[in-house]
């Protein structure tokens, strides 16, 4: 499947954190996080139904995904084409930040005040206009190509044009990606990962969708999404979203990424079908969780948490950006009127399963890592 993005798209003004898509509460006080001294997969026959879920998902859509799940508490991973290799949009700047952050370490500096003013811009509220100055600041393809090695990115390359939304990754690239930032693994010191972590903790609500919706009451949610139009296919949609969730029973990094959406929210919501499939299913299989061990490698304090409004302990919300306030919360299994502007839309979504760290797609390398809305591409 081709695809033909912009260099640099469109400037996209900074989003005010206004219209929460989301309610934002106050963050309860950071437990260390835990690391996994076993794992537990699903049993055949459950593993057996979630792909069948999964895959009946993917004979309903038109569009195409990857998706990659690792539950940090027990190990747990869950993968389904998490190899196929897509375009990232503004997925890619995460990326970006990571790799500035790798320079100004290797050059023994810190980020420069005007590099963490645009870097906030970038992540925060994906400014494409910033991105451009950092992507050319970073070495275009070059700098992004020698840092991909020291990340363990066996999918991912830069754009020959050099247009970093074009670059092409794999879902189990973000993970990896992800792990670098979400565990002392990586090539970044601890201070450069609450940076980012911080950052992706307080995205501008709008902007919060995606991996958020496995989210509970209480938790803290970390995310960096990617979507725009792609004008070699028709004008279908790219839809992307990584990021991690953390609350007092679970943990987990997620990476999500796709293509061929016939529009904008249509891709959104797929998209969170599978995350909450996915984690539902990791959260149902029986196993020990009562031996987790905690790290000595606390995560950033930053992160405000992230809380539905829906009355189940678990019950997962849709809501859209527009508009925010007490009426923009649609619980699940709740009805809608048609012209009720929240989003109405609930499913499944789900294909193999692993245990610890160092399964393939992870770790090949020595590390042991809707509604009506204006909508700008990102």
């Amino acid at each position: 499947m081709g695809t033909s993005l912009p260099g640099a798209l469109p400037e996209i003004e900074a989003v005010p954190p206004g219209s929460a898509r989301i309610a934002q509460l106050a963050a309860p006080p950071r437990q260390p996080p835990t690391i996994a001294l076993g794992g537990t997969a699903l049993p055949p026959d459950e593993r057996a139904a979630l792909t069948e879920r999964v895959e009946a998902l993917d004979a309903e859509h038109a569009a195409e995904f990857g998706i990659a799940v690792q539950d940090l508490r027990t190990g747990t991973t869950f993968s389904h084409q998490s190899h196929q290799r897509f375009p990232t949009a503004s997925v890619a700047k995460l990326t970006i930040l990571t790799m500035l952050l790798m320079n100004a370490e290797e050059e023994g500096r810190a980020l420069t005040e005007d590099e963490l003013d645009r870097a906030e811009r970038m992540i925060r509220y994906s400014d494409n206009s910033v991105t451009d100055l950092l992507y050319s600041r970073l070495g275009f393809t070059d700098g992004f190509r020698r840092h991909s090695e020291r990340l363990g990115f066996t999918g991912t390359g830069p754009d020959a044009g050099g247009s970093w939304g074009a670059t092409k990754t794999t879902a189990a690239d973000q993970v990896r990606l992800l792990r670098a930032l979400y565990t002392d693994e990586g090539p970044l010191s601890e201070d450069d990962r609450a940076h980012v972590r911080g950052l992706m903790e307080s995205v501008a609500p709008e902007q919060a969708w995606g991996v958020s919706a496995v989210a509970a009451p209480g938790d803290t949610v970390g995310v960096k999404n990617g979507w725009t139009p792609n004008g070699s296919d028709g004008g279908t949609w790219i839809i992307n979203s990584v990021g991690h969730v953390r609350g007092p029973d679970r943990e987990y990094l997620v990476a999500v990424l796709s293509d061929g959406h016939p529009g904008y929210t249509q891709g959104i919501e797929l998209v969170e079908e599978l995350v909450t499939e996915v984690t539902e299913a990791i959260e149902a299989t029986p196993g020990p969780r009562d031996d987790l061990a905690p790290a000595t490698d606390p995560h950033s304090e930053r992160g405000a948490a992230v809380g539905t409004g829906c009355p189940g302990p678990r019950q997962r919300a849709r809501t859209t950006v527009r508009g925010g306030g007490p009426n923009s919360t649609l619980c699940q299994g709740e009805e809608t009127r048609g012209n009720d502007p929240r989003v109405h839309h609930w499913g499944d979504g789900g294909t193999w399963m692993a245990t610890g760290y160092s399964s393939g797609w992870f770790w090949p390398w020595s590390w042991s890592t809707r509604s009506s809305r204006a909508v700008r591409s990102h």
